[in-house]
């Protein structure tokens, strides 16, 4: 018979814990939603952790209100240092799962991307898997940081299997 701990790490395997690190950023609404409308994963297998970077807390309410409307499992951490470091720390020390991923609080990622990482962990059998991030301005930023070659796209050769 399986041991408590065996059983532990059966259940957790099946989930992913999303963690965000956040600092004055109002845009992490809009990462919500767009996380809530996931396709390759069941929400009832995602747990988000938000670590608030702030020294007041002040997303505390708004990850609060925006877990309630979304229907999201989140849990709020306040980590408070002005150090993305201390933030993505306190994420990992919160986290239970055998998968984690990272999102910034301003991204907003495809419907299919946790799916497609989980995917491609598994068929590849990677410990780690990353993925492109498309950089997108509005149009009132004026020079672009994309146009001045601030983000360079790196077109690295195919990787033997």
């Amino acid at each position: 018979m399986a041991g408590p701990d065996a059983i532990f790490r059966a259940y957790a395997a099946e989930f992913v814990d999303l963690c965000i690190c956040s600092y004055r950023r109002r845009e992490i609404v809009d990462t919500l939603k767009a996380i809530s409308q996931q396709t390759g994963l069941s929400p009832a297998r995602l747990h988000i952790i938000v670590a608030d970077n702030t020294f007041t807390a002040e997303m505390r309410d708004t990850i609060a209100e925006a877990s309630k409307t979304l229907g999201l499992a989140i849990t709020y951490i306040h980590a408070p240092a002005d150090n993305i470091s201390i933030a993505r720390n306190a994420c990992l020390e919160a986290a239970y799962s055998s998968w984690v991923a990272f999102l910034d609080d301003d991204e907003l990622p495809t419907p299919n991307w946790l799916g497609e990482l989980l995917s491609e962990a598994r068929r590849g059998r990677w410990d780690a898997v990353l993925g492109p991030v498309k950089a997108i301005y509005s149009a009132d930023v004026g020079e672009r940081p994309d146009q001045v070659g601030i983000h360079r796209q790196c077109h690295l050769p195919p990787r033997p299997h």
